[in-house]
């Protein structure tokens, strides 16, 4: 059997278009009918494929990989280059090959983790800021990461964290009930410090959505202290 070997690099299943893993909502098996030009449509990703309930016998079938992207994208990827006799040998084995590949792609949406701020990816020893000090950053370079409010009219200017917010009460001035942002402070070791905003809009000390905005710092401070 010819199967399609593919490769997982740097977060990604590299196919023609590669498909970051942390994209991926779902994955799942389906069994096509072959048909003329079935591969090149497969490859082309043209149309979104549906599993049939066809009679057995000598039908010949492709089987395949449905993945769901969290844009709701559909992609349909080919497993082998050459129909296979539903039920035959080769056709459980390519079966067995999917389901494989979907288990590795599994553990490794495991161990990337995905905010809408920040991607963490364990296995490559690296994170990336998306809402901050944006760029990709190797793990074992943190040195501390500590969970601040930065002022909302400072936010992006000069230097993280030099403005912040304790209690409701500005840091520099004393003003009362200034908008804040949630966020982390990142030290690396060689003592330069980055942002990360977990907060998406300026947020009121103390109310629903800034506790919200803790919660989730306290979760990505945690996991980046277990990777790195």
């Amino acid at each position: 059997m010819n199967y399609i070997q593919y490769e997982i690099k740097d977060g990604q299943l590299m196919t023609p278009k590669p498909i970051a893993i942390h994209d991926i909502k779902n994955l799942e098996v389906k069994i096509l009918p072959a048909k003329k030009d079935t591969f090149d449509t497969i490859l082309n990703s043209i149309a979104t494929m549906a599993s049939s309930s066809l009679a057995n016998g000598d039908e010949h079938v492709f089987v395949v990989i449905n993945i769901t992207l969290n844009s709701k994208e559909t992609i349909t990827l080919p497993i082998h280059k050459e129909y296979v006799v539903r039920n035959n040998l080769d056709y459980h084995d390519a079966v067995k090959q999917a389901r494989k590949l979907i288990e590795t792609l599994k553990r490794g949406k495991t161990m990337t983790k995905e905010f809408e701020n920040i991607v963490i990816d364990p296995k490559e020893r690296k994170f990336k800021i998306i809402d901050g000090t944006t760029g990709e950053y190797s793990l074992d370079d943190i040195d501390t990461i500590s969970i601040l409010n930065e002022q909302a009219s400072f936010k992006g200017k000069g230097e993280p964290f030099l403005h912040q917010v304790l209690g409701g009460i500005t840091f520099s001035s004393g003003a009362m009930e200034p908008q804040l942002y949630v966020g982390l402070k990142i030290k690396m070791k060689d003592g330069n410090n980055l942002a990360l905003y977990v907060s998406k809009k300026p947020v009121n000390f103390n109310s629903d959505i800034y506790h919200h905005d803790v919660k989730e710092a306290q979760n990505i401070k945690s996991l980046l202290n277990k990777a790195a």
